[in-house]
C-alpha cells in the first residue's frame, strides 16, 4: 500500500498520513520502487496565514519510531 493515514495521533487530534512515492515522484507500486516517504500532518488547531504573517515558528516531538 502506497498512501497509509493515522488519525488523532498520541490523541493529540492530529492526522497524518504517509506516502511512499518512486524516484519520479510518483505512488510506488511495489515495494522495490519506493525511493522516498512523504509525510503529510493535519494539525488539530487550524493555522491562520495572512499577508500579514511575517513569521511561522513549527515544532514536533517524535516519540515513536519506526522501521522499514
Amino acid at each position: 500500500m502506497a498512501v497509509v493515514t493515522e488519525n488523532n495521533v498520541a490523541q493529540t487530534g492530529a492526522n497524518i498520513t504517509a506516502y511512499l512515492v518512486d524516484s519520479s515522484e510518483f505512488l510506488s507500486t511495489n515495494d522495490a520502487d519506493v525511493d522516498t516517504l512523504i509525510g503529510v500532518v493535519e494539525f488539530s488547531m487550524p493555522v491562520n496565514i495572512t499577508q500579514e504573517t511575517t513569521n511561522i515558528d513549527i515544532s514536533f516531538n517524535v516519540s515513536e519510531g519506526m522501521s522499514v
